[in-house]
């Protein structure tokens, strides 16, 4: 059973800690981060 949400929704929370990965020639950098929240979030 899920909780019911609350009228003002969920504020965003990390589900799994970020990790920040640099490719092995140095130019691309990537953020992963998996979150929760109502309305969904939206990761740019």
């Amino acid at each position: 059973d899920e909780a019911p949400v609350p009228d003002d929704g969920i504020k965003p929370t990390f589900t799994e800690r970020p990790v920040i990965r640099q490719s092995d020639d140095g130019n691309t950098i990537t953020f992963e981060c998996r979150l929760v929240g109502d309305p969904k979030p939206t990761v740019k």
